[in-house]
């Protein structure tokens, strides 16, 4: 009963007094809040990872070191192509379908001697790199190449080393052309300590490709991951 009648008083205190514009320690001040401190937003929030292209589509990376669509015509800044490879007709690197494809495939070879036709990015140099502990190399491709009868084959080779990275083979011939499919292959820090050329050939021994599409690219990325 009492605790009723000093609620009671105390409202009729805060009243009274609220309405001469009066306050008193009967009607105490509500608590204030402590203004939020300012939060900074992380320096690296919504960074951009560089370019982007098919090859790369949907996947993570901290820093898209490379991504090249082959749409319309060759790349030219920092990119090599061979030109004239394997006997006549020559064969070189075009853009056809929005894909790059060695043309004359169906002819290329060089008598009964192995030739490749090769084609190099840009060099990533150690600056590039720096702070990455793996690459990934994404492909979107077909490869339609005879390797049924003959050392016909895709391949991609880094700098200094004799021992092909990956390399592909198989086909269907005089029929449906292998679907375009990404590939994806880890490059591990040991093989970009100090930088990173990759060389991508078209390999042939003794016999053409004759019924074949041979190695259509329509894109290729280096991702970066720290």
């Amino acid at each position: 009963m009492r605790s009723v009648l000093r609620t009671f008083a105390r409202l009729v205190c805060c009243v009274g007094l609220a309405t001469f514009g009066l306050l008193s320690g009967c009607c105490p001040s509500p608590p204030t809040a402590e203004p939020a401190p300012d939060l900074a937003p992380p320096s690296d929030l919504g960074a951009d990872p560089g370019p982007t292209c098919q090859a790369a589509m949907g996947l993570a990376a901290d820093k898209r070191l490379l991504c090249a669509d082959f749409t319309t015509s060759l790349p030219a800044s920092g990119w090599t192509f061979d030109k004239d490879c394997g006997d006549t007709p020559k064969s070189n690197w075009i853009i056809a379908q929005g894909a790059l494809v060695l043309s004359d495939f169906d002819s290329f070879k060089l008598g009964l001697t192995e030739t490749a036709c090769s084609f190099k990015p840009p060099k990533l140099n150690a600056t590039d790199l720096a702070g990455l502990k793996t690459l990934t190399l994404a492909i979107l491709q077909s490869v339609d190449v005879r390797s049924e009868t003959t050392n016909q084959r895709a391949q991609i080779l880094l700098d200094g080393q004799t021992v092909p990275l990956v390399q592909f083979t198989g086909g269907i011939s005089n029929s449906s052309v292998p679907p375009f499919r990404r590939s994806l292959i880890t490059i591990e820090p040991n093989d970009f300590s100090t930088g990173l050329q990759a060389m991508f050939s078209v390999v042939t021994k003794g016999s053409a490709g004759a019924g074949y599409a041979g190695w259509q690219i329509k894109s290729i990325a280096v991702l970066g991951h720290k």
